[in-house]
């Protein structure tokens, strides 16, 4: 999970922050990103991967923990696909 988690705020901070320096052309039809969206997302994933960190340390079970970490990123996925 720790390693899902990484890959997940490192290539999210790729997809938007490369467009927004200028770097990469985004998608065709593009306008503007809704930053709000992206802000939050990023903030729950922040949170993911602190969850997973934490849970990687404590001793087992941590039902409570991966519990959360898969609530929130399924969170994510709803906010990405219905927003």
């Amino acid at each position: 999970m720790v390693h899902g988690a990484l890959t997940q705020l490192v290539t999210g901070l790729l997809l938007v922050g490369l467009p927004e320096m200028g770097v990469a052309t985004p998608y065709t039809g593009w306008e503007a990103w809704d930053h709000t969206k992206i802000a939050l997302k990023l903030i729950l994933t922040v949170i993911i991967t602190i969850l997973a960190f934490v849970g990687r340390r404590r001793p087992r079970p941590q039902t409570g923990i991966w519990g959360a970490i898969g609530g929130l990123s399924i969170a994510t996925i709803v906010i990405a696909v219905v927003w």
